[in-house]
């Protein structure tokens, strides 16, 4: 328990939300951790911030398909309806709530837990998924007109093969088994696309573009 992030464990385990403002996908393996540490243990206080972590995220900052996050930020829960928008409800959050949902639903079997597996499993997980060549989405935009990532069959040659070379050409790329490459651009935000923080080689400006 030493290794416990207890900036953000302590006040989960004192029922108090503290999460606005955190990037919401760093904090969910966090309590899918307490929940095994409490099966483990039989400590409680890892149970209820568990628990009230899974009730705060689940009834007070989801979305109506299971998913939360705006930018991969908790939004303000007193808020929720302004930060609809191309890169509402990150898929990666979803995945690991259903996690922590299956310890919940080990220790009692409720309705509420299941309801909410099944809804964020077909309307966010299944959704982000395209039947036909079983391409994944990051986000699963909320806005009207909304857009997330480039497809990776999408991207123009020699740029497609670059990208394949970095990830399996042997000694050559980081083999990795998946990338997640925001895409910038200097559209709108209906367009789904963030300011490019490089215009040119020269040009570097981090306090645009998004993340890489």
């Amino acid at each position: 328990m030493r290794f416990n992030h207890q900036e953000i464990i302590g006040p989960a385990a004192k029922r108090v939300d503290d999460l606005t403002g955190k990037h919401a996908n760093t904090q969910i393996p966090k309590f899918i951790g307490t929940a095994r540490e409490y099966e483990l243990t039989g400590e409680d206080s890892l149970k209820t911030a568990s628990s009230f972590f899974w009730d705060t995220v689940v009834n007070e900052r989801s979305y109506v398909i299971g998913g939360h996050s705006s930018g991969e930020m908790f939004s303000a829960k007193e808020k929720l309806s302004q930060a609809i928008g191309p890169n509402t409800c990150e898929t990666c959050n979803t995945y690991n709530m259903l996690k922590l949902t299956r310890h919940l639903f080990c220790w009692e079997p409720r309705a509420e837990y299941a309801d909410y597996y099944d809804r964020a499993l077909h309307n966010h997980i299944l959704a982000s998924q395209n039947p036909v060549d079983g391409m994944m989405c990051y986000f699963l935009p909320l806005s009207r007109g909304g857009a997330t990532s480039v497809l990776l069959k999408d991207y123009p040659e020699p740029q497609r093969s670059q990208v394949l070379d970095l990830l399996f050409k042997p000694k050559f790329g980081a083999s990795m088994s998946a990338l997640m490459v925001e895409v910038p651009g200097d559209g709108n935000s209906t367009q789904g696309s963030e300011p490019s923080h490089m215009h040119n080689k020269d040009d570097l400006d981090y306090s645009r573009g998004y993340e890489w």
